[in-house]
């Protein structure tokens, strides 16, 4: 099963190039959308993975609560479903870090095939008038200038305006009114449906507020996408993804939740900041020492970069072991892992030193020790 990975990133690019590294496996290709306002190039080469970027032309100057954000989606969606097919779609933020190793991770969804990984939003906030009514000054809300704090009075004038005359949006081709998540892990089947429904997302949703956390969640929940979900009931079990909305907006993880991290049922988590390197380095390091990896030589140079301080468990394994060859006048040697050959050698020293195979002991004695 190929896996698609989709970044929405404008910030803080030490994160995101890390986060290219932990995505760089076989079976991944990974598609970056970097904002328009910025201009960054990425630094990073995969070693396994196909690493796509959005065109200039197709950047979006995306804008929080605007339907920019969802367009920057759309663009990331069009661009990876023209190389696919792939089994999922994985959307993330630049600030995202995955948790498990990707071993792991296409192992949980070969197990999971055919599921969709989205969080609904329960008792969401506002979600009838974000949608039914226009929003006209969406683009410079967030910020502390003047502009912003213009646009948020004008906006919030011309909402209560529409509820008085009255003015609502059409909606009888949506029963069910929803919200959810930006990110989430969607099959091939359910992207192929949102991007045949492009041109109506557009339309009908251009000048809502925060388009990207409402359009997915109406087109699926009022599709036969719908009896697919994981959970409807959790919104970060649905989607597999642990943020925390109670100690910040969200909040950024540091150093001191590490076990909390890691000890989650989630795969992804976001926000992280370079602030807090130390904490990206030490979930680095466990996602590393984590993974089955093709070990290619005695360096431990695995997945064709270096590692660092690696300490490989008895519980982590090669995803191409090698096999012990038996001992032979002609054939004394063995292609393994560092780790492996330390643990074989030493067993069948032991082995051999117990009946007494002096001849042979010395020659493994000879292999270890010089």
């Amino acid at each position: 099963m190929k896996h698609a990975y989709l970044i929405v990133a404008h910030t803080d690019f030490k994160i995101l190039e890390r986060l290219l590294d932990l995505l760089d496996y076989p079976g991944n290709d990974i598609y970056v959308h970097i904002d328009k306002k910025v201009s960054y190039d990425i630094k990073y080469h995969p070693v396994y993975s196909k690493l796509f970027t959005v065109s200039n032309e197709h950047r979006i100057d995306v804008r929080w609560a605007d339907c920019t954000i969802a367009w920057a989606e759309m663009e990331l969606y069009k661009l990876a479903h023209n190389h696919g097919p792939y089994g999922y779609y994985h959307l993330m933020s630049g600030i995202d870090l995955p948790l498990k190793s990707q071993n792991f991770i296409h192992r949980f969804f070969e197990e999971h095939n055919g599921i969709e990984f989205y969080g609904l939003m329960q008792n969401a906030w506002r979600t009838k008038s974000k949608i039914m009514y226009y929003h006209l000054f969406t683009k410079h809300l967030r910020g502390f200038g003047w502009r912003s704090q213009i646009e948020g009075i004008l906006n919030s004038i011309l909402v209560k305006l529409q509820k008085i005359l009255p003015i609502m949006r059409s909606h009888k081709e949506i029963p069910i009114l929803v919200k959810g998540t930006t990110w989430s892990s969607l099959t091939e089947e359910a992207v192929s449906y949102i991007l045949s429904k492009q041109d109506y997302i557009y339309k009908r949703f251009r000048y809502t507020f925060a388009c990207d956390e409402i359009y997915k969640p109406i087109l699926l929940i009022n599709s036969p996408f719908v009896d697919k979900f994981y959970s409807k009931t959790d919104e970060y079990k649905g989607c597999l993804r642990k943020v925390d909305w109670q100690r910040g907006n969200p909040y950024i993880w540091q150093l001191k939740d590490y076990d909390e991290l890691i000890n989650s049922n989630m795969l992804f988590a976001r926000k992280f900041s370079s602030e807090h390197w130390d904490l990206v380095e030490k979930i680095s390091d466990y996602v590393n020492n984590n993974k089955n990896v093709v070990c290619k030589s005695r360096k431990t140079k695995c997945d064709g970069r270096e590692k660092r301080n690696v300490i490989f468990e008895a519980k982590t394994k090669c995803a191409q072991k090698s096999r012990l060859l038996p001992l032979s006048s002609q054939n004394t040697s063995v292609v393994q892992t560092p780790f492996e050959s330390c643990l074989n050698d030493a067993f069948l020293l032991n082995f051999l030193l117990k009946y007494h195979l002096k001849p042979i002991a010395n020659l493994a004695k000879n292999r270890i020790f010089t």
